[in-house]
């Protein structure tokens, strides 16, 4: 099975936008699981966050051990410091980068 570190925009300008980027996390992540992949969603860490809040830097240090772990990068689209950063350290570690629907037409028929 294919391991994929899913990456795209969390925070918002209000709390509402940024549970709109949650929820089309958890969208593409079940949209990438059906096509066979094992996802990682850093998004689902919020709901840590809203109970044991974390700085920015632990959750970057923490997503960075996750893509170390993955076969491929994949990125939502939209703006976010976040993702950029953790793009370049995927491709600095030589993973391949997909879209949601790249990953699922060039891997989903051998992610499972």
């Amino acid at each position: 099975m294919i391991k994929a570190y899913l990456a795209g925009p969390l925070t918002g300008t209000t709390r509402e936008q940024q549970e709109r980027n949650v929820w089309a996390a958890l969208d593409a992540q079940a949209k990438l699981e059906d096509a066979g992949f094992a996802v990682y969603c850093p998004h689902l860490r919020h709901y840590l966050d809203l109970r044991h809040p974390r700085t920015y830097e632990h959750h970057m240090r923490q997503d960075e051990v996750w893509i170390a772990q993955c076969d491929v990068f994949v990125r939502m689209p939209g703006p976010s410091n976040g993702s950029d950063r953790e793009e370049a350290y995927a491709r600095d570690l030589g993973l391949a980068v997909y879209t949601v629907e790249e990953a699922i037409r060039d891997l989903g028929r051998t992610a499972a």
